[in-house]
């Protein structure tokens, strides 16, 4: 079909298209949207496909939408005719589509695993495959259910949920399990291909499933080339905007599920190098050391995963390697001469400048890629925060955050935090001595005892409990003047931020052969009693965090700079102490749910 006679667009009803008068010639396409590359339709590339195209055998897939895109693959909300269900399909470009691909490979390897063993029921395999033949070649098309969103993009409605937040890292620590026990590695384990498991949207009716997409009118943009018209026999009639299946929560299970085997590789057959995102890639992924990928690999991109979970926060600064590397130095001391000689070999340069040595200062314990005033500066940085730990002062900071609420919802959390104050059992006495806080918006009182998130200024924690919410909140066709939006500060508290650190601390170990195993990490403490059957197993009590190695495991001098006074979990200290439960709902705790109320747009709890 013809874009250029097209009478209605893409999606629904006859409107206008979203294009603009001076769209470009085919390799200069730029539409007003995010989306796939124009040149890389061609021979061997991605395969042309435009809304209500078919694809399968008998044309069994009916184009619907697009979820997504990559450089690799497009991606497709389709509904099955044979099966009456919906499926998103993944179509490969030709050049990647083999026999012998990865996707294939792992699919075949991992149909005779029992997924019902622990851990088996968070890994997520294509229900089937197909081969589509097009102008660019012959594409594989990977057949998958329909997921909730990924766990990169949901932290604004899950971070004050601890227990949560929780569940799906130890969800995550247990699928990875999984496969380790069965002889794989990932090899691209990170938040975005790590997503919430659905239930009940694959049979929902037409219009009730778009009419849950984000964007009833996704925007689309004509193809041209540079000579002729129309976009010519490789490329689509237009591009046309991802969107989004805005579920909530009563499609929403509180399961996880890992995707995407790509780069997935045996265990005894490893690579020595993946195409992880530098964000969670390992030191011998990024110095490109050359050395087999395996088990550790994963074991660093998992911490690296559930420090932005939990906190949102890298746990490095990871614009680029000699950033990873000084923090590296930062947190442990002078890296091992292995790492080193990789670095220089990379043409790395010390971040800040040249690193000299001061006078009768040893040189093994001066670091190698970082300046020592660089380091200074950091530490001083540092010192108004809390924290002298580097890992601990990245992931502990304070995120902001502005969300929408609706003023109905937040006049009625007002009106409960009133009777809390009444007949929750809150001290009249401990009152009096505060000064009262104005209530312009229900954000600006908050309680004090708030190891998770920050209203404004001040802390809140919300009742694990309370059964919350609130997606009337992100209606979007509602009238503007009904929401307001509220600024919000959302932080662990220094309890958590100790323990969490050392679980990190021990997933992110510079070599591969000090890091924890999978079990220490299931073993942690910060799971609290959620890994009480790996105790049992492996004899671990779990009063201990995970035991460092003795050999560069704790922050050495560097030059005049004074060591870090570092107490590590487990090893001189004992674990904090556990709050005592409280009897009787305070202010606080009211005032947390009330809150709770207005800020869980998906509600997963």
């Amino acid at each position: 079909m013809d874009a250029s006679n097209r009478t209605s667009s893409p999606v629904g009803e006859a409107q206008e298209p979203h294009s603009q008068s001076w769209t470009r010639q085919y390799e200069f396409c730029e539409p007003w949207f995010e989306c796939e590359g124009v040149e890389d339709y061609a021979p061997g590339g991605l395969h042309p496909i435009v809304l209500g195209d078919v694809l399968g055998d008998n044309g069994c897939f009916e184009i619907v939408q697009k979820l997504g895109y990559g450089g690799f693959a497009t991606v497709w909300l389709c509904y099955d005719t044979r099966k009456s269900k919906w499926r998103a399909v993944k179509v490969l470009r030709a050049e990647i589509s083999k026999e012998d691909c990865p996707e294939l490979k792992m699919m075949a390897r991992m149909a005779g695993l029992d997924f019902e063993r622990r851990g088996g029921g968070y890994v997520c395999l294509p229900l089937e495959h197909f081969w589509q033949e097009g102008p660019n070649g012959r594409h594989l098309c990977l057949v998958m259910p329909l997921m909730g969103p990924t766990l990169d993009s949901i932290f604004d409605d899950i971070a004050q949920d601890a227990e949560t937040v929780k569940n799906f890292c130890f969800q995550m620590a247990e699928g990875m399990r999984f496969l380790h026990q069965n002889g794989i590695c990932h090899g691209d384990f990170r938040p975005k291909n790590i997503l919430v498991q659905s239930t009940g949207v694959e049979d929902l009716g037409r219009d009730e499933l778009l009419g849950l997409m984000a964007e009833a009118e996704p925007m689309w943009e004509p193809v041209h080339r540079r000579e002729g018209e129309g976009p010519g026999a490789h490329g689509p009639e237009y591009l046309v905007e991802s969107n989004s299946i805005m579920l909530d929560k009563q499609f929403l299970t509180k399961k996880i599920a890992i995707i995407d085997f790509g780069v997935a590789y045996e265990i005894h057959d490893p690579p020595t190098w993946t195409g992880i995102n530098l964000d969670y890639s390992a030191p011998e992924v990024f110095l490109e050391m050359e050395l087999p990928l395996g088990v550790p690999t994963d074991i660093w991109a998992l911490g690296a995963s559930i420090s932005v979970v939990r906190s949102a926060w890298m746990p490095f600064e990871s614009a680029c390697v000699t950033n990873i590397t000084s923090n590296l130095e930062d947190m442990y001391g002078p890296l091992p001469e292995t790492l080193v000689k990789a670095w220089r070999k990379l043409g790395g340069t010390p971040y800040g400048g040249e690193v000299v040595v001061p006078d009768g200062v040893d040189p093994s314990t001066v670091p190698h890629t970082v300046s020592l005033g660089v380091l200074e500066g950091r530490r001083k940085e540092r010192e108004g925060s809390g924290y002298t730990d580097f890992l601990e002062w990245r992931i502990g900071r304070a995120q902001e955050h502005s969300i929408r609420v609706s003023k109905e919802s937040m006049e009625d959390s007002e009106e409960e935090i009133g009777q809390a104050g009444t007949d929750s059992g809150f001290d009249d006495s401990e009152a009096a001595d505060e000064e009262p806080k104005k209530s312009s918006s229900a954000m600006n009182a908050a309680a004090e005892a708030a190891p998770d998130a920050t209203i404004e200024e001040d802390r809140m924690e919300a009742d694990e409990t309370s059964d919350v919410d609130l997606t009337e909140a992100a209606a979007a066709n509602e009238d503007e003047e009904d929401f307001e939006d509220i600024d919000i500060k959302i932080q662990l508290s220094k309890e958590e931020v100790k323990v969490l650190s050392d679980l990190l601390r021990s997933t992110l170990r510079c070599m591969p052969e000090d890091r924890a195993s999978i079990d220490d990490v299931l073993n942690h403490p910060w799971f609290g009693d959620r890994n009480a059957e790996y105790k049992a197993q492996t004899g671990n009590t779990g009063e201990q965090g995970v035991a460092r190695p003795k050999e560069s495991s704790e922050p050495q001098d560097m030059g005049s700079i004074p060591a870090r006074s570092e107490t590590g979990i487990g090893l001189d200290a004992d674990m904090p102490d556990a709050p005592e439960p409280r009897r009787q709902q305070t202010f606080g705790q009211a005032f947390a749910k009330a809150i709770a109320r207005l800020l869980w747009p998906i509600g997963l709890c």
